[in-house]
């Protein structure tokens, strides 16, 4: 008999694909988001951070609403705390990580809450 998974999450997590810049010991980098909820994010990143790591991020979002296309910016700080190596088939050899948020501003929880729920009724709808 196969165990049950039991997703311990507080926040739903939302599958979302954009650009963000890390901020890793005064060296910015590039990465993909690959999900995210009010409390976390997985990446892929083409370069190794080590767990528990402290990182400043800047993620841009893009998305619409009625009949303009917006941009927001999230702005926190995030720790790594699991890392693997993943392939992909775009970029090559990489890292997918999962972080936690250690400082984030109401406002910036305020975006991902608002565009977690445009997803998800999105989803919902199609």
């Amino acid at each position: 008999m196969k165990p049950e998974f039991f997703d311990r999450r507080k926040f739903p997590r939302v599958k979302m694909d954009c650009s963000i810049f890390l901020e890793v010991g005064g060296m910015k980098v590039a990465a993909r988001l690959n999900d995210i909820s009010e409390s976390g994010m997985s990446i892929f990143c083409p370069k190794l951070i080590e767990d528990f790591t402290i990182l400043e991020m800047t993620i841009v979002v893009t998305h619409h609403n009625v009949n303009n296309m917006l941009e927001s910016e999230i702005v926190c700080q995030a720790i790594t705390v699991r890392s693997e190596e993943f392939f992909d088939p775009i970029s090559g050899n990489g890292y997918k990580m999962a972080m936690f948020f250690s400082q984030i501003s109401a406002e910036s929880r305020k975006v991902i809450v608002l565009l977690a729920g445009k997803l998800v009724s999105s989803k919902l709808v199609s």
